[in-house]
């Protein structure tokens, strides 16, 4: 099966926001996705998906990574992913098993995606993803999600975890998403992270803590 993954980029988006195109700790953002993902052994190709080949003059990696140059209409803020997928299969037709990466999230590890790779191989799942877990008392539009008003206050260690998907890693077979149209399939496996390793850098406050972990070597352990 040839696995090929995708990093979607919006330049202008980016450009405007400013912290993607700032370097970290010396390289820019999509240097660390990049680099985690020519580590994993199992991937045949690594493609930036971005209308704009400016983006080329960002990457500092010394290993081939291909791109390809997508429709600016799919730079809309409000373009779905699944808009963006289908475009991209469109362009890679040859793809059997995408890893669609986002990259904003420095910090993630190959052993990450190696595992969730092996998963789909092994046929035990059908997709993938990282997620995090909080063992916190949840609320959504106004409604409790993991406890009842109608009962004592449970011990956080009794109540069911909010799984939270993190956003960063999705892995699924391209027939699979060409049928359902969704990059989660019906028999996901969820590769919980922690918060470091899930950090992703959106905003200045993201990118200075970036900068802490970094300069505090956790990102190496």
């Amino acid at each position: 099966m040839k696995i090929v993954a995708c990093v979607p980029f919006w330049l202008e988006y980016d450009k405007n926001n400013s912290v993607y195109m700032k370097k970290l700790a010396g390289k820019f953002l999509i240097n660390y996705t990049l680099e985690t993902l020519q580590k994993v052994k199992l991937i045949d190709e690594i493609i930036i998906f971005c209308s704009n080949d400016e983006i080329l003059n960002y990457i500092t990696t010394d290993k081939k990574v291909s791109f390809f140059k997508r429709s600016t209409s799919l730079d809309d803020y409000n373009v779905s992913i699944e808009d963006i997928i289908d475009s991209f299969i469109d362009n890679k037709k040859d793809a059997d098993v995408i890893i669609l990466i986002h990259p904003n999230c420095p910090f993630i590890k190959k052993e990450t995606i190696e595992e969730c790779v092996t998963n789909i191989l092994n046929n035990n799942n059908d997709s993938a993803y990282t997620a995090v877990k909080f063992q916190k008392f949840g609320w959504m539009d106004g409604k409790r999600l993991n406890y009842s008003k109608d009962k004592p206050t449970p011990n956080k260690n009794n109540i069911l975890p909010i799984i939270l998907e993190q956003g960063s890693v999705y892995i699924f077979k391209k027939n699979d998403f060409i049928k359902n149209k969704n990059r989660i399939g019906t028999n996901p496996f969820i590769k919980f992270i922690n918060l470091f390793e899930g950090h992703e850098v959106v905003d200045k406050e993201d990118y200075e803590i970036a900068e802490l972990i970094i300069n505090s070597g956790m990102n190496m352990e």
